[in-house]
């Protein structure tokens, strides 16, 4: 990865994460960054499970099992803030 360090993907009850992130996922993200020629801060991204549950995140969501793109994120954001 070129504008990622696999640390800023880890979770932050355990610093696992990285290895669990859809390689193709992370290629998107890269290539995105690279488009947008502006740096991107990573929010949230991999989470173990008793974590999501502790800050009430969605149970059973998954990136790569829905087949998201961050591109798909981008067109999603206006109706997800809603």
């Amino acid at each position: 990865m070129r504008y990622f360090k696999p640390s800023e993907f880890n979770c932050p009850c355990c610093g696992d994460g990285f290895d669990h992130m859809s390689q193709e996922l992370l290629i998107h993200l890269d290539a995105a960054r690279h488009m947008a020629g502006i740096p991107f801060v990573i929010s949230s991204a991999y989470r173990r499970e008793n974590h999501n549950a502790d800050v009430g995140g969605v149970r059973a969501f998954s990136v790569e099992k829905h087949r998201i793109t961050p591109r798909d994120l981008w067109i999603l954001k206006p109706w997800l803030a809603r």
